[in-house]
């Protein structure tokens, strides 16, 4: 006999090992969107960067670096994305604006 949809029991469920937590980060592991080219840009600056920034005593947090000074200053490093100007698109520092 067979039932309508929704109405399943517990002795129907499929024995699949995980428990719940772990169904949930399966899912949201496969639900997760591959990373596009101006964000892997924008991990590669970081990675490259990240050596030298922990020499000179930053802390990392995602996109951002902090580290005191002596006199009680935190020093700030953001990288930050633009919506309209990805890596590489940007006009650079030097040139003149018309």
């Amino acid at each position: 006999m067979s039932r309508p949809l929704g109405n399943a029991s517990p002795s129907d469920a499929v024995d699949t090992g995980l428990d719940r937590h772990d169904r949930r980060v399966i899912v949201a592991v496969s639900m997760a969107k591959a990373k596009s080219e101006p964000v892997r840009e924008m991990d590669a600056l970081q990675a490259a960067l990240k050596p030298d920034l922990k020499r000179w005593g930053f802390r990392s947090r995602a996109r951002g670096y902090n580290r005191a000074t002596s006199d009680g200053l935190t020093q700030v490093i953001e990288f930050q994305m633009g919506r309209f100007d990805p890596p590489g698109t940007s006009r650079r520092l030097t040139e003149r604006r018309p």
